[in-house]
């Protein structure tokens, strides 16, 4: 079947880097909404290939965000770890990582104590230590994880879509 959107190569390379099945290992729950635990399992259900877990594919998606945004997470923790917080210290961030605090690191205020995804240790420990390196907002892991997701989601609704339809009309 020819690929309406993106080529085969692209959904391959997309299935690969997030949707690979591998033990989380040592577990730890990053909480979430219903309607983003649910959004994911229909994701997965529909593109996993019956070989990634929601736990995996977040696990994926944060890791990669994460090395992604690197540069623009250290520039943040370097500015909130001076001894003297200068409110002009503010204005020396680069736009990206401005961008990067406003979209990422503001707490919601939303109740996230339904729904849990178990993703490695490791990495809701590193989100944790830049939450209280950064401070922003006042987010939470689940808040900060959400985000992160929601954007990914967003970013790749295109090939998550071809990548359903392809699943759909193969009948599988």
């Amino acid at each position: 079947m020819e690929c309406k959107g993106f080529s085969q190569e692209t959904k391959d390379a997309y299935a690969e880097a997030f949707l690979t099945k591998f033990s989380v290992g040592n577990k730890k729950v990053i909480q979430c909404t219903e309607a983003l635990s649910e959004h994911l399992k229909r994701i997965v259900n529909a593109i996993g290939y019956g070989k990634a877990t929601v736990g995996s594919y977040v696990q994926s998606i944060l890791d990669y965000h994460l090395e992604g945004y690197k540069k623009e997470i250290l520039e943040l923790r370097a500015l909130s770890l001076l001894s003297t917080p200068d409110p002009k210290a503010i204005d020396s961030l680069s736009l990206n990582a401005k961008k990067y605090q406003a979209l990422f690191l503001t707490g919601d205020g939303v109740n996230r104590t339904r729904k849990g995804i178990y993703v490695n240790r490791d990495i809701v420990d590193k989100l944790h230590k830049i939450i209280l390196d950064v401070n922003g907002e006042k987010p939470t892991v689940g808040s900060y994880a959400e985000a992160i997701i929601r954007d990914h989601i967003e970013s790749c609704s295109d090939i998550i879509a071809d990548m359903t339809n392809d699943q759909y009309m193969s009948g599988v």
